[in-house]
């Protein structure tokens, strides 16, 4: 795999435990970056960090709570006092509950997929902002479902919390052009075969879907890119 356009570079990967974010994460370490792995479950993570290390790579390991304002700001300061700078960030994580129409969605799943695919996003840009303006290009990753996604009916609570964290990414997106320093990129992703996907569609044929490597091989593409900022369509 041909390496990434930084010297030394320092990546931050969301959802890294699992499916797209561990294979992402994966890649970026093959590509030279020392990734720090990002998701609540230490085991998940460790066992990422192993698989990386197997091949050569570098890793740091944050398990963690991307809701709680106070732990990302907390990780942001670690580091800084590590690294001088955040050259990539790539936002896997995401939180999708099983579908259910509008008029029976409880407000407590309405609450945790809006936290996590929404605010969540903001707590990481605020606190890692200042990192990643000292890079010399920094790469800002978010994943969005296709805007002709088949879920449609009985998805309105996800939707409205992907809606809500591509309105914050592209609102930040033209907040940093004039800088020219920080380069996001919302792209969007077609179904993955992840063990997410399978508990919430048991019935589907995940043989006929993406792999979460393939996903993550598209993703890396990207990055080297020097891509427009903003909306980059499907991947």
């Amino acid at each position: 795999m041909t390496k990434l356009p930084f010297t030394h570079p320092i990546a931050l990967v969301t959802g890294a435990g699992r499916g797209i974010g561990a294979a992402t994460a994966e890649a970026l370490a093959e590509a030279g970056a020392h990734v720090i792995l990002v998701a609540r479950t230490a085991g998940d993570l460790e066992n990422v960090e192993e698989c990386i290390y197997q091949k050569g790579g570098s890793a740091t390991i944050a398990p963690m709570d991307i809701t709680n304002l106070g732990s990302c700001r907390h990780l942001a300061a670690s580091v800084a006092g590590r690294w001088p700078a955040l050259d990539i960030i790539v936002l896997a994580a995401a939180r999708f509950d099983p579908p259910t129409s509008v008029t029976d969605l409880s407000s407590s799943s309405l609450t945790q997929m809006l936290s996590v695919n929404a605010v969540a996003q903001q707590n990481l840009l605020s606190s890692f902002h200042s990192l990643l303006q000292k890079s010399a290009s920094a790469r800002v990753i978010g994943l969005t479902i296709p805007e002709d996604s088949s879920i449609n009916a009985y998805g309105g609570g996800y939707r409205a919390s992907k809606r809500a964290m591509e309105s914050l990414l592209l609102c930040y997106s033209a907040e940093n052009e004039a800088l020219n320093t920080i380069k996001l990129a919302l792209a969007e992703l077609k179904p993955v075969a992840t063990d997410t996907r399978k508990r919430i569609f048991p019935d589907e044929d995940q043989n006929l879907l993406r792999s979460p490597k393939d996903a993550a091989e598209h993703i890396i593409k990207l990055i080297k890119q020097d891509y427009k900022n903003g909306w980059q369509g499907i991947i």
